[in-house]
């Protein structure tokens, strides 16, 4: 399967350039949306009445199918075509999108979340497989640094873009963003790109899947309870050490100095 992705296919330069700019925007959306979550959280939790460890599933299972849907990445690629693919993707993303704006309690929400995570681990890795079967091999380095590029805007500015639109609009409206941008990159999908690469019969093993989706699953759950525990601990030194340490300001020395 690596040497299936990595085999070049020509087309027309304008239509390489289009594929690849869509790809990339796909890309860009992807991992914008990682992050547009956390900025929400709290108002999350006090619109559901769920607690910090229920709302932060909206999180962890995100990543954790996420990781999924990136490690099945070589035999989807092999049994299916890129624009298939990629339509997919952007149908789960904008489903979960929707689905998480008009959401009306929080076992909707989570679900809805994790569909867009099958979505986004669909588009980062087709992206580098879109850009290893049209690119020369002369300009592979300049064209995996660009998709890069995209990988590392999107976290940057998706905490900043969604906690302004929380702020202004409320929790809700931090899914528009990444909902018109499934949703241009459909639209541009159906004109602009083409299939690459070729479509083999391979197998998937699923019963490494299975151990993969439990070791991801089981190394988030034990991080996640290391930081809860190691947080309370820090809080109750915090609270000792304020209880411990005498008063020192203006008010207790005009006391002491009356005493």
């Amino acid at each position: 399967m690596g040497s299936k992705s990595q085999q070049q296919v020509q087309i027309a330069p304008s239509a390489t350039a289009a594929i690849l700019v869509v790809m990339y925007i796909a890309a860009f959306v992807a991992v914008f949306n990682e992050n547009i979550i956390n900025v929400a959280l709290h108002d999350i939790m006090a619109a559901f009445s769920v607690s910090a460890t229920t709302a932060q599933w909206l999180v962890s299972g995100y990543m954790i199918v996420k990781s999924i849907f990136t490690a099945v990445m070589a035999f989807l690629s092999g049994r299916f075509s890129m624009r298939k693919l990629l339509f997919f993707a952007c149908g789960c993303i904008v489903a979960g999108e929707v689905l998480c704006l008009i959401a009306p309690s929080f076992s909707v929400l989570l679900p809805s979340r994790i569909l867009q995570a099958a979505g986004s681990g669909i588009l980062f890795p087709l992206m580098m497989n879109v850009v290893l079967s049209c690119v020369p091999r002369e300009k592979l380095g300049l064209y995996l640094s660009l998709g890069g590029a995209c990988i590392t805007l999107g976290p940057a500015f998706g905490p900043v873009i969604s906690g302004l639109m929380c702020t202004l609009f409320g929790w809700r409206a931090v899914f528009v963003v990444p909902l018109v941008g499934g949703i241009v990159v459909a639209a541009a999908g159906v004109k602009l790109v083409q299939n690459v690469g070729e479509r083999s019969n391979t197998t998937l093993d699923i019963l490494s899947v299975v151990l993969l989706a439990a070791g991801i699953t089981a190394f988030r759950v034990f991080r996640r309870r290391v930081l809860d525990q190691s947080d309370c601990r820090h809080r109750g030194s915090f609270r000792r050490h304020c209880a411990a340490r005498p008063v020192c300001g203006p008010s207790a020395q005009a006391r002491a100095s009356g005493a």
